[in-house]
């Protein structure tokens, strides 16, 4: 994968039955280079997260505890901006009307 412009940052907890759908909408409502930052609140990995951290295209980080959904989003925040950097819940709608242009 190229350098992606937009890193796409989702905190989970508990979330193995909504992120492979959520991911999957992702990758539908785009042609632009991105990455995924799953920060799995969670106090242990479900096998639908673990699935989600094996994608090409996602970083799996787990804190080891609940950080909360603020701390969450800041740990998985990029270190040197991209062009974009979206924060999402695995449950929120497709980002598709923000990456049209």
């Amino acid at each position: 994968m190229d350098k992606p412009e937009i890193r796409v940052v989702v905190v989970t907890f508990n979330s193995g039955e909504v992120i492979g759908t959520f991911l999957d909408s992702l990758a539908k409502s785009t042609t632009r280079q991105y990455e995924v930052v799953v920060v799995d609140n969670s106090p242990q990995v479900d096998v639908g997260t673990r699935a989600a951290g094996e994608r090409p295209e996602v970083a799996l980080l787990r804190p080891g505890r609940n950080l909360g959904y603020g701390s969450g989003a800041n740990r998985g925040r990029p270190v040197r901006p991209r062009r974009g950097c979206w924060w999402r819940t695995p449950t929120s709608p497709s980002p598709r009307a923000a990456w049209t242009s």
